[in-house]
């Protein structure tokens, strides 16, 4: 019951400050969140934070949700839904190897260099 000179109540004060406001009522169910996480929602549990480490990427699937994926090299993916970083094989465009040598070998392709000394190594009948 209000007293007759008070003409609001500052809702903010009597349920934010004291409460986690759930997600049934419009917030997020959650009493902190974490810095630099991604949010996810949860249907009408608490929103999910996803931590990122420095440099990574969100990766995931409607079926397992979100993660992060931190690593050096090509982000490339052998199999649907299975993301990784490192040296991208052929099979997915990749050259299959981490310098230029073994690149043109496993590729069949010789550098001009290469290919100038075989011409010039030819014998002609």
């Amino acid at each position: 019951m209000l007293k007759n000179e008070i003409t609001e109540i500052d809702i903010d004060d009597i349920f934010l400050r004291n409460m986690t406001a759930t997600v049934a009522q419009g917030g997020t169910g959650q009493n902190t969140l974490t810095v630099n996480a991604v949010l996810v929602g949860n249907g009408t549990d608490a929103i999910k934070m996803i931590s990122l480490d420095d440099g990574g990427v969100v990766i995931g699937d409607g079926a397992n949700g979100l993660d992060s994926l931190l690593g050096t090299g090509v982000l490339y993916a052998a199999v649907s839904g299975a993301p990784q970083f490192g040296v991208a094989p052929i099979s997915v465009g990749g050259t299959g190897a981490d310098n230029a040598a073994t690149a043109r070998s496993n590729l069949d392709v010789y550098s001009k260099t290469e290919s100038d000394a075989a011409v010039s190594n030819a014998t002609t009948v």
